[in-house]
């Protein structure tokens, strides 16, 4: 005799958020460094503006480190708070195509585009996998 059980609401919202994830993950593959998404920043005029922060490459994450003098250990840490700032310019300035764009944000905000570009370059947990079954 066949069983037919009702999956639970909770099993369904779990089901579409990875559904939702691997066609997230689908189109930053196929996009590859074409792929971008908005941030919304301030800018010197004191207004909100959206940027599109494009993935990066990992000749982009290099160069950017290097030019920084930044190493990946010392993210986040307050002692190398001028080398860290540097590193979020060069990585908004890549992650937006744009390079004079830190002339144009007011101070730290070059760290949400430079957080949203790690994500979409698979170096953060913003496009996470799927919990296996």
């Amino acid at each position: 005799m066949l069983r037919v059980e009702k999956m639970s609401e909770e099993r369904r919202r779990e089901i579409q958020e990875i559904r939702e994830a691997h066609a997230r993950i689908a189109q930053i593959v196929v996009q590859g460094t074409e792929y971008h998404e908005p941030v919304t920043v301030k800018t010197v005029d004191k207004k909100e503006h959206s940027v599109e922060v494009y993935a990066l490459s990992e000749k982009d994450l290099i160069e950017a480190f290097q030019s920084s003098g930044q190493d990946l250990k010392d993210i986040g840490n307050p002692d190398k708070l001028l080398s860290n700032l540097k590193l979020m310019s060069e990585l908004a300035a890549r992650a937006t195509r744009q390079p004079e764009i830190g002339k144009m944000l007011l101070p730290l905000q070059s760290a949400p585009i430079a957080v949203k570009a790690l994500e979409l370059s698979g170096l953060t947990g913003g496009a996470k996998s799927p919990k296996p079954d």
